[in-house]
């Protein structure tokens, strides 16, 4: 697997899963970061018939906390929130697009290897 691969997967499974459509300029700058070392992004996207991605926003990876709450309802589930500077908790995993140093470094190292 290449780190190009690793990011388009995760992407697209954070599109499959929220329903949420990636413009292509949107994966090209995510790509772009991630190379340069942006492990985190804000997802601002439209919410209307056919939910689209509006702008990207990198997020300091080593500020991100999350934790789940409790959501009572019909059928009661935790859900994840986000802090995007450690504190407040305030974003979901809607919004947030998260990509793991640790792998994308293993597959660098597995490209040198080979």
């Amino acid at each position: 697997m290449k780190v190009v691969s690793y990011i388009e997967s995760i992407i697209d499974i954070h599109q499959k899963i929220y329903g949420i459509y990636f413009h292509s300029n949107h994966r090209e700058y995510i790509q772009d970061q991630v190379n340069k070392g942006i492990y985190a992004f804000q997802v601002i996207y439209v919410d209307d018939f056919r939910s689209q991605t509006k702008e990207i926003k990198n997020l300091d990876y080593s500020l991100l906390k999350s934790k789940n709450i409790y959501e009572p309802g019909g059928e009661e589930f935790f859900n994840k929130i986000w802090a995007y500077d450690g504190k407040r908790f305030q974003w979901t995993d809607t919004e947030t697009l998260i990509f793991d140093p640790s792998k994308i470094r293993d597959i660098k190292l597995e490209e040198i290897i080979k």
